[in-house]
C-alpha cells in the first residue's frame, strides 16, 4: 500500500482531473476569472 500522502496526492490529482474533464473543457472559452468561479461553485454544490 503507498503511504498516506501518495493517497491523498492521487485523489486530489483525479479530483482535478475530473473537474477539468468535466467543467473546464467543454464550458470554455472562459471570459473571465468570475465565470469560472460561478461554475466552480455548480459544480462543487
Amino acid at each position: 500500500m503507498p503511504p498516506r500522502h501518495a493517497r491523498r496526492e492521487y485523489k486530489k490529482m483525479t479530483t482535478w482531473g475530473l473537474f477539468k474533464a468535466q467543467v473546464i473543457g467543454p464550458n470554455g472559452p472562459w471570459k473571465g476569472l468570475k465565470e469560472v468561479e460561478f461554475t466552480t461553485l455548480e459544480w462543487v454544490d
